[in-house]
């Protein structure tokens, strides 16, 4: 990026949080373009999952560049009631402790 640009640019690694220390730093730099943040699948999850972010993902952070396409699949035993992603949390909250899930990211709270 420094040769397209023709100015040095400086990477930055905010590790954790699921990449919620980077996207805070971010979000809380001076809007001025000369910072950016590479996003993942976290800005779409942590607002669900976490219940205090310093930080509003569509109010703080503008998209600037889709770089890659990943697909994601939720799925639940057909036996459960929910039948959308609406419905899930729903169910989860209606019977505390009483289901169990696996994820490639954090546990929700």
């Amino acid at each position: 990026m420094s040769e397209i640009w023709k100015q040095t640019v400086v990477v930055s690694n905010r590790p954790g949080a699921s990449g919620n220390i980077g996207a805070e730093t971010v979000a809380r730099a001076a809007p001025d373009g000369y910072t950016l943040l590479m996003g993942t699948t976290a800005l779409a999850s942590s607002p669900a999952l976490y219940s205090k972010l310093a930080y509003d993902v569509t109010r703080d952070l503008a998209p600037v560049s889709l770089v890659v396409r990943m697909p994601n699949v939720l799925v639940v035993h057909p036996s459960l009631p929910a039948r959308s992603v609406k419905e899930l949390p729903a169910l989860t909250k209606a019977r505390p402790g009483t289901l169990n899930s696996a994820s490639a990211g954090i546990k929700p709270e």
